[in-house]
C-alpha cells in the first residue's frame, strides 16, 4: 500500500551521509519500545506536547523549532486520532560513538483512525544523565488520509516567517563566510549584543567554519514561524557547506521596523544513527 509520510520531526538522513564509516551497528537487547510508547501516549494528551518538546535531546531543539512541533503534533492527532498501541515491532538497532549511544525503532503502530508504520529515534549521551532522549521520529500516513493530512498542511502554512525575514539568511552567512562576522555581530539587535560577545562570536563561527567548510547555499527552508505579534521569527534551514550539508536555527526580531539578528546557531554533524528514507 502507497504511504505518504507525515514528518512530525525532521531528522535529515544526510547530515548521517558518510559519517557512518567506522560506527557499525551494534545489535542489542534494545527494543526502544517503552520509550516510543511513553512519548506516543503523552502526546495524546492535551498539553503535554510542549512538555515532551523539552524533555528532548538538545540535538532534536537545535533542529525542529517548539511551535512547529505543537502545529506537526496536532495534525498528526488530527489525522490518525489518539495513539492506542504498538503491534509488533519491526526494527531496533543502536550504534556506540564518542557522542554517546543512538538507537533507532520501527513498529507497527495502532491509532483510533487507522494502522501505520513509525520510525523514532533516541540518542542517549555521555555524562551523568543516562536517559534516553528523543531524537527524531517520522509517521506514514496511509493512502485513505493523505487527503485529509495534506488539508492540514495547507492550513498551518499560517505560521511560516515572512518572506523578508528569511530573505535575511542568505546574506547574513555570506558576510560570516566572506570573513565580515563581527559586521554581522555590529548589525544585530541588542538582545543579540548582550548574549553574546563579539570575541564568543568570532570565535564560534571559526570552529564552525572548520567542521563544516566554506557556505555555500541555503538549499532549503525547513519550517519557519513567527510570533502573534509578528515582531519575531524563526527559520529552520537546510544549509549547504563545502565539507557537508546540515540545518541551523537562526532567529530575527523587528526593532522599529526593522528585522535585526536574534539568534543564530547551525548544527554541527555528529556520527548520529539516521532514519530510513524510504
Amino acid at each position: 500500500m502507497p504511504w505518504r509520510p507525515i514528518i512530525v520531526v525532521v531528522l535529515l538522513m544526510m547530515i548521517a551521509v558518510g559519517t557512518m564509516v567506522g560506527f557499525g551497528f551494534l545489535h542489542d537487547e534494545k527494543s526502544f519500545r517503552t520509550e516510543s510508547e511513553v512519548i506516543l501516549l503523552d502526546l495524546n494528551e492535551e498539553g503535554l506536547a510542549g512538555q515532551v518538546y523539552d524533555d528532548a535531546s538538545f540535538r532534536f531543539q537545535q533542529t525542529m523549532i517548539k511551535e512547529k512541533f505543537l502545529d506537526l503534533t496536532d495534525m498528526w492527532l488530527t489525522t490518525l486520532g489518539k495513539f492506542k498501541e504498538i503491534s509488533k515491532v519491526i526494527e531496533s538497532r543502536t550504534i556506540h560513538s564518542s557522542q554517546g549511544k543512538a538507537g533507532y525503532f520501527v513498529a507497527e503502530m495502532v491509532f483510533e483512525k487507522g494502522t501505520t508504520i513509525g520510525e523514532m529515534s533516541f540518542h542517549q549521551g555521555v555524562g551523568a544523565d543516562p536517559k534516553w532522549k528523543l531524537l527524531g521520529m517520522k509517521l506514514y500516513i496511509p493512502e485513505l488520509l493523505q487527503a485529509k493530512a495534506k488539508k492540514l498542511e495547507i492550513q498551518y502554512e499560517r505560521i511560516k516567517a515572512p518572506n523578508e525575514v528569511v530573505d535575511l539568511l542568505g546574506p547574513v552567512l555570506l558576510s560570516v563566510r566572506d570573513g565580515k562576522e563581527e559586521q554581522v555581530h555590529d548589525n544585530a539587535s541588542p538582545q543579540f549584543r548582550d548574549t553574546i560577545s563579539k570575541e564568543r562570536f568570532v570565535a564560534m563561527i571559526a570552529s564552525g567554519r572548520t567542521e563544516l567548510g566554506d557556505f555555500v547555499r541555503v538549499l532549503a527552508i525547513i519550517s519557519s514561524a513567527q510570533n502573534n505579534d509578528k515582531t519575531r521569527a524563526r527559520i529552520y534551514p537546510l544549509l549547504e557547506f563545502s565539507k557537508v550539508k546540515t540545518t541551523g536555527t537562526f532567529e530575527f526580531i523587528k526593532i522599529e521596523g526593522k528585522w535585526q539578528l536574534l539568534a543564530f546557531k547551525w548544527v554541527i554533524p555528529e556520527p548520529l544513527i539516521p532514519l530510513r528514507t524510504k
